[in-house]
């Protein structure tokens, strides 16, 4: 267990998680685990599972993982999807007093089994994540979302970079060219209206919503003063049209500098929920997005604010700054020995 290349694997028939805990380990289930709901979904085995599972009870690593995932003091939900890449997710588990193992989870909905897969601690499946999920670029790039920006700006951000690829996409369909893209004001409310409806990953904005875990524990105000910031950082202009002078927006250095980016290199994004157990139940630490391109990564990290509304801190990171960024958020929240405040 000392690489992510050469990861233990087990797997568990969903059906026979919470008798095997039970009724042979005398194992509980708490509520960071992901055995809970998988347990809960299916119709309890029947077999002896003494019979079924008699060579991994041998095993005590199987058994570790088991009394890890089980009964964890701390668990990570990252998600994975958007662009081309369908919804998936892997629940993360650490028990301290079994040391710094931790052990990721997976339920294949398919063939109704759950996955294990141990670690030797949380920084070998964050190298794991990193060759498979980050961008691989080692160049800076201008950050044209400054940091600490609301919940709802932030949303108009990325809407506006869809927009560039909607029109870029209706553009090639039309064969028609334009230095400057541009959608009116009407379009952009109706789209972002239908794009947040249509919970369609393919694009940023809903990717962003589903991938992010957590995400509807957020206060949402969406008005018409949020869309100005897209003006206030010259990521949209006002602009009018030569043929009959209509007010229309038009994308500023920003827009079109994002737009372009996500329109040739975006394919997927990945979310993290870091969440620590109290004395009663688990508290969030941490809420964290990636959304890497051939350029950049695109990462964010969330705040919950005063009445439940939320903050985004937004950075373009290569490669080497998003790994020691994950390291820096993971190690602070895996040191924790219980949950005593919020940590962002």
């Amino acid at each position: 267990m000392t690489d992510y290349k050469t990861v233990i694997t087990y797997k568990i028939n969903r059906n026979e998680i919470q008798k095997l805990l039970r009724d042979v380990l005398g194992i509980g289930i708490n509520s960071g685990s992901a055995f809970l709901g998988a347990a809960q979904a299916g119709i309890e085995s029947k077999n002896d599972l003494r019979d079924v599972y008699q060579d991994e009870l041998k095993n005590q690593e199987f058994i570790l993982a088991l009394r890890i995932v089980a009964e964890p003091d701390l668990y990570v939900v990252n998600r994975f999807g958007g662009g081309v890449i369908g919804l998936d997710e892997v629940r993360l588990h650490r028990k301290k007093s079994e040391g710094e193992y931790v052990v990721a989870t997976t339920v294949q909905e398919e063939d109704g089994t759950c996955i294990m897969q141990i670690y030797e601690n949380y920084r070998a499946y964050l190298a794991w994540w990193i060759e498979n999920f980050a961008g691989n670029n080692e160049e800076t790039i201008a950050n044209y979302i400054p940091p600490k920006i609301s919940l709802e700006e932030f949303l108009f951000v990325l809407h506006a970079i869809d927009s560039f690829r909607m029109i870029s996409y209706q553009n090639m369909l039309d064969h028609v060219y334009t230095e400057r893209a541009h959608i009116k004001y009407d379009d952009f409310a109706k789209t972002m209206a239908e794009s947040i409806k249509s919970r369609d990953i393919r694009w940023l904005l809903p990717a962003f919503m589903a991938v992010m875990p957590g995400f509807e524990a957020y206060d949402l105000d969406m008005a018409p003063e949020n869309a100005a910031y897209l003006i206030k950082q010259g990521i949209m202009e006002n602009a009018k049209l030569v043929q009959n002078d209509e007010l229309v927006l038009v994308f500023g250095e920003g827009g079109q500098s994002m737009g372009v980016e996500f329109f040739r290199f975006w394919v997927m994004s990945s979310g993290f929920e870091i969440n620590v157990k109290t004395s009663d139940d688990f508290e969030m630490v941490e809420r964290l997005f990636n959304a890497p391109t051939a350029i950049s990564n695109h990462f964010v990290r969330m705040e919950i604010m005063d009445q439940g509304k939320g903050r985004v801190n937004h950075q373009a990171f290569t490669r080497e700054q998003l790994e020691v960024k994950l390291d820096e958020l993971f190690s602070k929240a895996f040191e924790l020995d219980t949950y005593t405040g919020s940590s962002v």
